[in-house]
């Protein structure tokens, strides 16, 4: 998967690209096919996620939590040699159950607009 902005490729072409992390919701996604099975193409291109640029809290409390996993690898070069995975790689998978975040809210019921009595009161 691609995330990819227009403009981008005018100033390829000028001299200096826009940075990834300023792309945002602006940009554009170009995916393979994978498992979607029932498009015939061999690359989807659709719209970014706004969260992208606004995530949700429990998407910003992951990436708070990965962040200060990964940040404890700076400085290390080359693969782990226990697991074969870049070292902040290492350390997400071995820190994988051992953090815990806010427990989600339950989503709120649906209720009818009528009760039973009041439906049948309309007939």
């Amino acid at each position: 998967m691609v995330l990819v902005r227009a403009s981008t490729f005018g100033q390829m072409l000028v001299g200096g690209a826009t940075p990834r992390s300023l792309i945002g919701a602006s940009g554009i996604v170009i995916a393979q096919r994978g498992r979607i099975t029932w498009s015939k193409k061999p690359v989807i291109v659709k719209n970014a996620p706004y969260t992208i640029e606004a995530p949700h809290p429990r998407q910003a409390e992951m990436r708070i939590a990965f962040g200060t996993i990964a940040s404890q690898a700076k400085g290390s070069r080359g693969l782990d040699t226990a697991t074969g995975l870049p070292h902040a790689a290492a350390r997400i998978k071995a820190a994988k159950g051992t953090f815990s975040l806010t427990k989600p809210k339950a989503p709120p019921t649906r209720k009818s607009f009528h009760t039973i009595e009041e439906l049948k009161k309309m007939l």
